[in-house]
């Protein structure tokens, strides 16, 4: 399933079914920072893995297509994947 490419509008694919995600609130986004923040200072300079942010779509078991908050590879992973181009591949996903 190809995703739509509308500017500014997220999309996940939950079971099948193309879903519109809406923003976060103020909240929501305040703790989001603070947590990737909090996660990413300790991994980033002891090259562990990598921390990234709420942007980062995630192909998933089932082929559901995921955009969580916030999401960690650890650098065994990352090695063993070599270059990864598009979305990062989850379970066996496609």
């Amino acid at each position: 399933m190809a995703l739509p490419d509308e500017a500014g509008q997220r999309y996940e694919v939950v079971d099948e079914e193309l879903v519109e995600m809406s923003p976060a609130g103020y909240k929501h986004g305040e703790i989001r920072s603070r947590l990737l923040i909090a996660l990413r200072n300790p991994v980033n300079p002891r090259e562990l893995g990598e921390v990234l942010g709420f942007s980062t779509g995630f192909w998933m078991a089932r082929d559901n297509f995921r955009a969580p908050d916030i999401s960690d590879i650890s650098q065994e992973r990352l090695n063993s994947l070599g270059e990864i181009e598009g979305f990062f591949r989850i379970c066996g996903a496609r």
